[in-house]
């Protein structure tokens, strides 16, 4: 099975890429997420994923998706950010922000991206997954105490999630490798 993800995550390089210059021209800081939110939404519906909930912390922002697997198990949930950051940008790339004044200069762009570039991979191989997976569109990382991750465990996204697994870039990785530990890590939002 891992040589099958392989491919389809090569195979769908492309899309995930574009997905995250779309994003990347239109960021949405905390709490406004609603067009991001929308965008997720849509393509998660297109690849039969079970929308739960969407909006968190009496916004619209925010989702929850399961796609149910085709063997019994847990619940495991994947978790990535959609925020971007009060400032402005100044590269000159074809996909740069849009919108004065706000840019995705954390890479949130790209975690929102790559977990649905992971859904996608998942939906094709939902046969073969025993339980289900659980993606966490999360909005207001860079909220500091009016947390986007506060809200949706209060509202119950993590309900009947036995693991979660979260995604953050780190540039100075090297491309292809993958970092973990247990418990927290990059856990800050400061000014």
């Amino acid at each position: 099975m891992l040589e099958k993800i392989k491919e389809l995550a090569a195979s769908s390089k492309s899309d995930t890429a574009a997905f995250r210059h779309h994003l990347h021209t239109h960021p949405e800081i905390a709490w406004q997420e609603v067009e991001t939110t929308k965008a997720v939404v849509e393509e998660l519906k297109k690849i039969g994923c079970d929308i739960v909930k969407i909006g968190f912390g009496g916004t619209e922002c925010g989702v929850v998706a399961d796609l149910r697997g085709g063997k019994p198990g847990k619940r495991v949930a994947l978790r990535g950010d959609m925020d971007a950051l009060p400032m402005n940008e100044d590269n000159d790339l074809p996909y740069r922000s849009q919108k004065d004044g706000v840019m995705h200069a954390c890479g949130h762009d790209a975690h929102t991206a790559m977990l649905l570039g992971a859904a996608k991979v998942l939906s094709e191989i939902r046969d073969d997954i025993p339980g289900t997976v659980r993606f966490l569109f999360q909005p207001a990382e860079e909220s500091g105490l009016k947390s986007g991750a506060k809200a949706m465990v209060e509202e119950g996204a993590l309900e009947g999630v036995d693991a979660v697994a979260g995604i953050h870039c780190w540039s100075s990785a090297p491309t292809g490798t993958v970092l973990y530990r247990s418990g927290p890590i990059m856990a800050a939002a400061d000014g």
